[in-house]
């Protein structure tokens, strides 16, 4: 009668011991690994454990308020070796969005869709490897630091985890900035390295900077001026400061040649013409109260783009080290606070600085960064000293994350689909893509008043008489790097005709197979060219400037030349007593000993 409970009994203690073994045998094999290798399987894992609850929140939906310009900008990247301007994406108007925003770190989501062709599952494929990426590179830079292993993982489990970073791509979808965010660790390292420890590993610094230079402009220029604000304000503390300084200059420059390819080509842009630049969006750069910011931080209220609850338990927790503190721990959370200080109304003293960045609560990101490698100092010395500590603060941060997510996608879910924020079953991708047109560094239209409309003529591919209403006939077809027109000019002599298209440079037009000169009709804001009588075929495309491939070449060799004395630094064959010089000395010791020999035998 008892038989069949005993069995299920027995056959569980089995399935429990064979779990055990396993268990035991992985962890064996695990602690045998280099520690690098295992740096790395425990990125990945982690990596695994964040994008669960997106996975299940999402139900295969993507969202957040830039979702439509990061979509249209993947498409985009097409045919992006072979021409800087693609025509498929942005309303087949030839938009340049490829000259003014970087996009080389963006690239492999690109091949991931190109791969797969969703959207939705080349996104989670790419957020867990930048996932995996940010762990990585927060545990080297803390530990290129601090030295020590327990800190460095504690560190790089709460950077991964952070609000700031969460609602970077959850409530925003600014990709850009969340790339950026995964360079933020190495640049400060590389400054402390030549700050505080060896000046010649400057490369640090400028691989940080390069990296977040083709993930996200204003990052970099946010970047760059508080690496020059900390450098400047401490440096006085330092020995050797006139050979620090000559490494920090080495590693800008550095930073600046590898970065050409992104830098030039822009710059050549914004002076050949006018463009519609983004400018500051609110007189008051979306400041809040200092009340407010401790509250949504409490909340974890992501849609407030707060720092979030850890960064904030982390600001009072050092409140119980403030006596351990050194000078260097003073000036870090110093510098936090003002940062702090500075997304409350006095921020507004600062105009220059809310115009640049356009809105103060991105600050947060340098904010998570200082609180959190501070906090980790401490609790890496004094708390966490064993794996079970860790496993409490991976469930705790879990736990924010899972319900941060979890409020996200209900709320998102509750209310009718954004259409300019939103990729799911109830907003496709061609809802997506044409839900606001996109002004953003297009040709400036002289007469303000029509600047709508000019738009909304080239989103229609209309063609007219420049400098009229009059429309001609045509018919128009788009290629990822060609647009194709056809169009009838029915007076009897050749007319002024503009294209239904952005004009940059670099643009190369041909009518009937010849290229023909092409302009720019500042009233219209259109490529403008002249057209004879009768039916023709125009072809538009675009070829990389001259100055844009010099600076492709100019990255390449920067880059060559970078990794090359990474190389001579990091080798063991360098130019000292243990290299080629104590050989020649222990030759010249044989000679020496070989002629004694001859003239006392």
């Amino acid at each position: 009668m008892n038989s069949y409970p005993s069995t299920v009994a027995l056959k569980l203690k089995k399935i429990l011991f064979a779990a055990k073994e396993i268990y035991r045998t992985v962890k064996e094999r695990f602690i045998t690994l280099p520690d690098r290798w295992r740096v790395v399987i425990i990125s990945f894992l982690i990596a695994l454990l964040y994008i669960g609850p997106i996975i299940l929140g999402s139900s295969g939906g993507l969202y957040g308020d830039d979702l439509h310009f990061h979509i249209d900008r993947v498409r985009g990247l097409a045919n992006i070796w072979q021409s800087p301007v693609n025509f498929q994406s942005f309303y087949k108007v030839g938009l340049g969005i490829n000259f003014f925003y970087p996009y080389l770190t963006y690239y492999p989501y690109y091949l991931l869709y190109a791969v797969f062709r969703d959207f939705y599952t080349s996104w989670i494929i790419y957020l867990y490897f930048l996932t995996s990426l940010t762990y990585l590179i927060a545990y080297f830079s803390s530990f290129k630091i601090l030295a020590s292993r327990q800190t460095a993982h504690l560190f790089a489990l709460f950077y991964t985890f952070a609000a700031y970073r969460l609602g970077n791509f959850l409530i925003r979808f600014a990709a850009g900035e969340l790339v950026a965010i995964t360079f933020l660790p190495l640049v400060f390292c590389g400054l402390y390295l030549i700050l505080r420890g060896s000046c010649k590993r400057w490369y640090y610094l400028s691989f940080g900077l390069t990296l977040i230079i083709y993930s996200h402009i204003l990052s970099f220029v946010l970047t760059a001026v508080l690496v020059a604000f900390i450098y400047l304000t401490a440096i006085w503390f330092t020995d050797k400061r006139l050979t620090r300084s000559i490494y920090l200059g080495l590693a800008g420059l550095a930073a600046l040649a590898m970065g050409s390819f992104q830098f030039f080509p822009m710059l050549e842009q914004l002076s050949y013409q006018h463009l519609n630049v983004p400018g500051k969006l609110f007189e008051h750069f979306d400041v809040k109260p200092l009340k407010e910011i401790i509250s949504f931080a409490l909340s974890n209220n992501l849609y407030q783009h707060t720092f979030g609850l850890a960064v904030l338990l982390s600001l009072f927790l050092l409140l119980v080290f403030v006596k351990k503190f050194q000078r260097e721990d003073y000036y870090i959370l110093t510098l936090t606070l003002a940062l702090i200080i500075l997304e409350t109304p006095l921020g507004n003293s600062f105009p220059v600085l809310g115009e640049t960045i356009q809105f103060m609560w991105r600050l947060n990101a340098y904010i998570t960064l200082l609180a959190l490698f501070l906090i980790t100092k401490f609790l890496g010395q004094s708390h966490f000293k064993n794996h079970r500590a860790y496993l409490i603060l991976l469930i705790f941060l879990m736990f924010i994350h899972n319900n941060a997510c979890y409020k996200t996608f209900d709320g998102a879910n509750r209310y009718p689909a954004n259409p300019v924020g939103e990729l799911s079953s109830r907003n496709n991708l061609k809802k997506l893509t044409n839900s606001v047109m996109m002004m953003d560094y297009a040709n400036h239209s002289e007469n303000r008043e029509r600047e709508i409309y000019d738009m909304d003529s080239k989103v229609h591919h209309r063609v007219f008489i420049s400098g009229s209403a009059e429309q001609l006939e045509s018919k128009a077809k788009f290629t990822n790097t060609y647009s194709y027109f056809t169009i009838d000019n029915p007076a009897a002599e050749t007319q002024n005709v503009d294209l239904p298209l952005f004009h940059y440079k670099g643009q190369v037009i041909s009518l009937d197979g010849k290229t023909i000169p092409v302009s720019l009709n500042p009233i219209s804001g259109s490529a403008m060219i002249q057209l004879p009588p009768g039916m023709h075929e125009i072809t538009a495309t675009y070829q990389y400037t001259p100055l844009a491939k010099t600076a492709f070449l100019s990255s390449l060799l920067s880059l060559a030349a970078t990794l090359l004395y990474v190389v001579y630094v990091n080798s063991r064959i360098t130019f000292t007593l243990t290299g080629w010089k104590k050989q020649r000395s222990f030759i010249r010791s044989m000679r020496k000993r070989s002629f004694q020999k001859c003239l006392f035998r």
